[in-house]
């Protein structure tokens, strides 16, 4: 993730964790500030929250 002036902020996942050859990957943030991934090769949206937090469903 990089901030809007280009400063690099952290990553969100390795590229080990997609399939190879996955392409066309969008992100989004909601509103709890977790990282949601499109990720077309699977047909999920993935979800990423900051390392730390709380992981109970809510």
């Amino acid at each position: 993730v990089y901030l809007p002036s280009g400063e690099f902020k952290c990553l969100v996942a390795a590229p080990d964790q997609f399939d190879q050859g996955t392409r066309g990957i969008d992100l989004a943030v909601d509103s709890e500030e977790r990282i949601l991934v499109l990720d077309p090769w699977r047909n999920q949206i993935r979800i990423f929250i900051k390392k730390g937090e709380n992981n109970d469903e809510k």
